[in-house]
């Protein structure tokens, strides 16, 4: 099948041509799950999330087009545009629920990993510096504190053991 012959086409035609459209709106769902994926592992800024938002759009956009183009002669109808919506809905409705969940356990796992990982790396390093931590924190080179010599400047009794 070509696509359209005339400008009336069978009902037929246009029948298949939208079943077939909605199989158009299967690999919009998995790209989309591209982007969310890459969200959820990365960190995004705003604009960038928008960005992404706005290539998927074209690239959604573009892809009905040359379905247009392709199979229905460069006629435009939006039963075409509305069968691709149909099966995003149906891919995110189906795969899409289930590579969320699984999604979602791969971020927790990557998260706890992290966490995990950063202390096993942290607590050597601050048991190294515990003793001089006090010093490195408040700027050694330019000030080094000292507490008697700060009490004996405002007048502070020294401190008793037993009171």
């Amino acid at each position: 099948m070509n696509g359209l012959g005339g400008q009336n086409p069978s009902a037929a035609l246009q029948m298949t041509l939208f079943l077939r459209s909605i199989l158009l709106g299967l690999p919009a769902g998995l790209l989309l799950d591209c982007f969310r994926t890459l969200r959820a592992l990365l960190p995004h800024h705003a604009l960038l999330v928008f960005l992404e938002d706005t290539v998927y759009v074209f690239l959604c956009v573009f892809a009905v087009q040359c379905y247009v183009w392709m199979y229905a002669g460069g006629a435009f109808r939006w039963q075409y545009a509305a069968g691709a919506c149909i099966g995003l809905a149906v891919y995110l409705a189906t795969v899409g629920a289930v590579w969320m969940r699984m999604l979602g356990r791969l971020r927790r796992a990557v998260r706890h990993f992290f966490r995990l990982t950063g202390r096993m790396l942290i607590q050597p390093v601050l048991r190294i510096f515990q003793k001089n931590l006090q010093k490195y924190l408040t700027g050694r080179r330019f000030w080094v504190y000292n507490k008697e010599k700060h009490r004996q400047m405002q007048g502070i009794p020294k401190e008793r053991n037993g009171a």
